[in-house]
């Protein structure tokens, strides 16, 4: 359970919060159902609306390649391993080891994947850290989240282009996602295995209700916007949680290399209380957070192989040619023109991997 944290100030005016909006947040710290328009119908959530952009998305921009190859170069250089000093303050400064391993945290937004998972795994395992959030604060247009809409497109191709130069480097890397879309989540988990990596699925669970009142504090203590929809279309008494349905999707469909559950409903600065998990090292789970149980014998787990199972889905040693090879055929083709951008050639190892899933 969480202390109620009643905030008093609105961080975007100044002036204390509505009773409207503390009800709904006391409401939302118990546990109970708040819908999408009655939060949308505070005063505080209309005045953030009015500050929303809604201009061009800057992927139709022309005249971007330029800059979306310098936001690259930035998020390389400067975006690695993650470092956690004795106050708690992370920075991805530290070097990124070459082990072919991945790493992927779905959890529905706010539910605190990265302070609970994401970074923990990074520093553990020395991963850099593909996190399309990071992508979307360098690009000008975003605004402090006033027009992540309009940059959500461009963040995406940039990350992609990233994810596919550092699996070029045998890269360990940690991804941080919501995990709503299962197809989403397989086409990385799919991609990953081809290029020769062992791939972990971990969930952070934390309900709706818990997820909307930690966005709605976030933002009324600090003015970073996000939509309430973005938590509920994810969650929903109509639809259920389809984050969860991907976690057990994926467990199910005997690709990846182990998995772990984490429930995030604690207090500030506490670990994630441990659920469930295989294929993982015992370490592992006392790194992450608090587990009561850890799943010793692993012989029962069984790897989930590209081609054991009996589908139609290619395994690694049938494809006749790898995404991790044509990368490096594109980076030889680069010492000999160096007109052929890296992200360019990144793009067309997409669009290649696009066809054959």
């Amino acid at each position: 359970m969480e202390k109620q944290n009643r905030i008093q100030m609105n961080f975007l005016t100044g002036k204390p919060i509505s009773g409207d909006m503390q009800e709904i947040l006391d409401r939302l710290s118990k546990g109970e159902y708040v819908g999408v328009d009655e939060i949308n119908a505070t005063k505080e959530i209309q005045e953030a609306r009015s500050h929303i952009n809604h201009s061009t998305p800057t992927i139709e921009l022309r005249g971007r390649q330029e800059f979306q190859e310098h936001i690259m170069d930035q998020y390389l250089q400067n975006v690695k391993a993650a470092k956690v000093d004795e106050k708690g303050k992370v920075e991805y400064t530290e070097d990124v080891k070459r082990g072919k391993r991945l790493d992927i945290v779905i959890g529905l937004p706010a539910s605190g994947k990265s302070s609970a998972v994401v970074d923990k795994i990074s520093t553990k395992y020395h991963s850099r850290v593909l996190d399309n959030d990071i992508i979307k604060t360098m690009i000008p247009e975003y605004n402090n989240g006033w027009g992540a809409s309009v940059v959500h497109k461009e963040s995406q191709e940039i990350m992609e282009s990233i994810s596919v130069i550092s699996r070029c480097r045998d890269e360990n890397l940690v991804m941080p996602k919501v995990g709503g879309d299962v197809g989403m989540i397989r086409k990385a988990v799919i991609t990953a295995k081809r290029a020769g990596y062992q791939v972990y699925l971990h969930y952070v669970e934390l309900s709706r209700e818990k997820a909307t009142g930690r966005m709605l504090h976030r933002f009324l203590s600090t003015g970073r916007f996000l939509a309430p929809e973005l938590i509920d279309k994810y969650d929903n008494p109509e639809i259920g949680n389809l984050v969860l349905k991907t976690y057990e999707t994926i467990k199910e469909d005997g690709w990846i290399d182990g998995y772990s559950r984490w429930n995030n409903d604690v207090e500030v600065g506490e670990n994630p209380r441990f659920i469930e998990g295989k294929g993982l090292q015992d370490d592992f789970y006392d790194r992450i957070g608090n587990s009561q149980r850890v799943e010793k014998d692993t012989a029962e787990w069984k790897h989930g192989l590209v081609g054991e199972k009996k589908n139609n889905r290619k395994s690694p040693t049938e494809n006749k040619q790898s995404l991790i090879e044509r990368i490096k055929q594109n980076q030889e083709k680069l010492k000999e023109d160096d007109s052929r951008k890296p992200m360019k050639l990144a793009k067309e190892s997409i669009n290649q991997e696009r066809q054959e899933l």
